[in-house]
């Protein structure tokens, strides 16, 4: 962190053009950091509330204000667009206050920029992997299954990866699936709609599918002639 109060007298003295550019301003900047100076430039000298924030905010603001270094060291969410879609400074400094349509931005960006070419931009590392892989797979439900039962979709997934994988390779959420989940059922569980989520059927279908992976380690084990734990935790179940 840095001491905020030294860099407003830092601004000051650029706004009398004592100096040029911020020098506190570096790889110890944190969001913090960030978020108590701007919210001080735009409360106590340029006097706007969020709501004005959200929607009069642009780089050309920035530019006269001398805060584009600043503005520079917010970490924008992928799906938005830094060069357009300024109302996001308003969303980082009063998150409380000031929202937007994350999944509906998420899922534009995952078709238009995503799908047709995932080396675009890294989609699914961020803070927040999950959401954004739930959030695809999400849609990918919904286009693929429609208004089918729950019971349907899980069984679907609890099959073999040769079954389900051409679906999650054809919506681009095979490698997000395998790095982020142990079970290709977790992913889909929680991308399911709350109404039609369901824990027993998820454990009866992850269970099932668990036995099933078990079998072949099991023959595996019983050619090379050893009796794994595995082994005996699924002959106990039977």
């Amino acid at each position: 962190m840095i001491d905020v109060n030294g860099l407003i007298i830092e601004y000051e003295m650029i706004l009398c053009g004592e100096r040029k550019t911020f020098y506190m301003i570096g790889s110890n900047t944190t969001q913090d950091d960030v978020v108590a100076f701007l919210r001080y430039i735009f409360e106590e000298i340029v006097g706007w509330s969020p709501e004005q924030l959200r929607d009069l905010y642009t780089d050309e603001i920035a530019k006269k204000l001398h805060i584009e270094r600043v503005i520079e060291k917010i970490a924008w969410p992928v799906e938005l667009d830094r060069k357009i879609d300024f109302f996001y400074v308003a969303v980082f400094l009063y998150p409380d206050r000031i929202t937007y349509n994350k999944k509906e931005r998420i899922i534009q960006y995952y078709l238009n920029s995503y799908l047709p070419d995932e080396k675009i931009r890294p989609f699914f590392e961020t803070r927040h992997p999950e959401l954004y892989i739930e959030i695809c797979a999400g849609y990918m439900l919904e286009q693929e299954f429609g208004d089918a039962q729950a019971s349907e979709i899980y069984e679907f997934f609890a099959k073999k990866k040769s079954e389900y994988m051409p679906m999650l390779k054809r919506y681009k959420l095979n490698a997000a699936c395998s790095n982020s989940y142990q079970c290709c059922l977790d992913m889909i569980h929680r991308a399911l709609p709350p109404e039609k989520r369901n824990d027993e059927l998820y454990t009866l279908w992850r269970f099932i599918r668990w036995t099933k992976d078990n079998q072949i380690s099991l023959h595996v084990d019983r050619k090379k002639g050893k009796r794994s734990n595995i082994d005996e935790h699924y002959n106990s179940i039977q």
